[in-house]
């Protein structure tokens, strides 16, 4: 069994020791691990006996299984991974490296965005619509310096928005526009409660918005069907 691990300092917030350290530890089976097959907690804990705690680690065998499964379940479609689900550095990498199918992070805000572009990743997409004007111009410098930042957008009054913003920073600014995917029954409403688009004339409008704006340019369209996920 390969392990990675990587220390955490306790007090500190999940969302930045995860992504800003680096130091992840591999171990081979020849190092310490012994028989690969070792699953079982008093295996683990003689493994990391001595090791400063708390840390997290990651068996690497099961992450290259679990890749080579979703790879085989993703057919001819292109993987991204959400960094806002995989909180290391290293494990990022790791993953982008794995496939040729594999290609970009959907990211939890866009201040993470950000700061990843800083540190050499592209392709970007924003899990989330962001508002701040401060925070979208920092995406505007990303996008002028040759990076691709992908906003989430699920209104007209955003993209007028995105418009002036990126038009004072003169740079077209990518959005995918998130449309919602759930379904509602009499008393019930079956999904999450994510997008404002539930119809087809709504997603037009948002649509025919963008098509008279310079500074911005439809880039996907992302439906999120968490009610009907599928879990093995």
């Amino acid at each position: 069994m390969r392990i990675a691990c990587d220390l955490v300092h306790p007090g500190e917030i999940l969302a930045r020791w995860s992504l800003r350290r680096c130091g992840i530890i591999t171990l081979q089976p020849s190092q310490s691990i012994g028989n690969i097959c070792m699953r079982t907690y008093a295996d683990l804990k003689s493994t990391f006996d001595g090791r400063p705690m708390p840390f997290a680690f990651v068996d690497l065998d099961a992450l290259d299984a679990n890749i080579e499964s979703i790879v085989k379940r993703a057919g001819d479609k292109q993987i991204r991974i959400a960094s806002k689900s995989v909180r290391s550095r290293p494990i990022l990498d790791h993953l982008l490296k794995a496939h040729s199918q594999i290609q970009g992070l959907m990211c939890f805000t866009v201040p993470e965005a950000v700061w990843l572009s800083q540190q050499g990743y592209d392709d970007l997409l924003l899990g989330y619509p962001s508002w701040h004007p401060a925070e979208i111009r920092a995406v505007c410098v990303e996008v002028r310096n040759g990076k691709t930042i992908i906003l989430m957008i699920d209104s007209v009054a955003h993209i007028d928005h995105l418009q002036a913003i990126a038009a004072s920073q003169d740079v077209v600014l990518p959005v995918c526009l998130d449309v919602a995917m759930s379904v509602a029954f009499p008393g019930l409403h079956f999904g999450v409660w994510r997008s404002s688009v539930t119809t087809v004339d709504h997603a037009r409008d948002i649509c025919t918005a963008i098509e008279h704006c310079p500074n911005i340019t439809l880039d996907g369209i992302m439906g999120y069907e968490a009610q009907i996920a599928d879990r093995r």
